[in-house]
């Protein structure tokens, strides 16, 4: 990152008690050489993988995604398929950190409805076995496409690694070398139009039952009775998202971070409306300490006085912008939809 864009987002963030927009600056990505490259970027790659095949083969490391040395300097970090981000020098050829992203300790928000459904019908219920990358995916605007991007998430001047996952994001401090704030963005419990037709053509055979979901369960899908399984229809789907405020809003000269989330199920066959209802809404309070964002004891009320008292709407935060081809700019379709027939999201 610049100097130049450290400055303006310190500045930002200390002359306003909240920030609902940050930069970040994205890494390299492993496209074969298709993307714009500096020259730097470039003689920089075949070092990383050298260094890195020395000590690691490609069966334990999977594919590169993704690389950056934060804008400046010798050591480059690189993200891999094993969820695992290596930290090269390349003046000296040597490794100099690798660190598996493994669930933080304080992440603490993953709907239960969620994972009873995956101990009833599914084969896990860890939610370290749900995260999975996003390569490819258009998920959250197409931001985990790029899976890898740095900045000054915590207006401290430092640069941070900021990782999307398909379902969550990940902010890595290459000073501590550790995990310093995770969030879950995203519930993916749900088949879209096209995949619950598939089922109501090809496994009920157009007869549903009155209790399937207009939008089926992922996870239930593979239990229905006519498939072998437990269940004589398919459940109604799940379907969540999550938005991130950063500032001080407790006004006691840290940087916070409020999340909110909301948690939907669809509707049924059976009923008069389209779409999802709105079951709840959940807002979490991490704050600066201890060179990490901790969960606070922060009750509701007050995180939504702060929210109001900024006139923070869902749309305002984080992410909000949609990086995928012809929408790049827009609100992200599928956290301001309209079927999920909550005003909320539509401001």
């Amino acid at each position: 990152m610049s100097i130049k864009r450290s400055l303006l987002l310190i500045t930002v963030f200390l002359s306003s008690p909240y920030l609902f927009s940050f930069e970040l600056e994205k890494a390299v990505t492993a496209d074969g050489g298709q993307s714009v490259r500096s020259d730097e970027e470039r003689a920089a790659s075949p070092i990383i993988t050298k260094t890195i095949q020395k000590v690691y083969s490609r069966k334990d490391t999977g594919l590169g995604l993704a690389h950056t040395n934060l804008g400046g300097g010798d050591v480059w970090f690189r993200l891999y398929r094993n969820m695992t981000i290596y930290a090269v020098d390349v003046n000296d050829e040597k490794i100099v950190g690798a660190w598996p992203l493994t669930r933080w300790r304080h992440d603490q928000y993953f709907p239960e409805e969620v994972l009873k459904r995956y101990r009833d019908y599914g084969n896990h219920a860890d939610p370290d076995e749900l995260r999975q990358l996003g390569v490819g995916s258009k998920t959250l605007g197409c931001l985990p496409q790029t899976p890898l991007r740095y900045g000054d998430f915590n207006g401290d001047g430092n640069s941070e690694l900021v990782i999307f996952f398909a379902n969550d994001i990940v902010v890595f401090s290459p000073s501590q070398g550790r995990v310093i704030f995770s969030q879950n963005l995203r519930v993916d419990e749900w088949l879209d139009k096209e995949e619950t037709q598939y089922y109501i053509d090809n496994v009920f055979f157009g007869e549903v039952p009155g209790d399937t979901g207009q939008y089926m369960s992922k996870i239930s899908a593979e239990a229905v009775r006519p498939r072998g399984g437990i269940l004589n229809y398919i459940l109604p789907a799940y379907r969540g998202y999550g938005k991130l405020f950063l500032g001080d809003f407790n006004e006691n000269g840290q940087s916070d971070i409020l999340v909110w989330h909301k948690f939907y199920q669809s509707f049924t066959v059976a009923d008069a409306t389209e779409g999802f209802e709105h079951l709840y809404d959940t807002w979490l309070h991490y704050a600066w300490v201890d060179g990490e964002y901790q969960p606070q004891e922060t009750n509701e009320t007050t995180i939504r006085g702060w929210l109001a008292a900024n006139e923070l709407t869902w749309q305002k935060g984080y992410p909000s912008k949609s990086e995928c081809e012809g929408e790049e700019g827009e609100l992200i379709p599928e956290m301001h939809d309209p079927l999920l027939n909550d005003p909320d999201v539509l401001q």
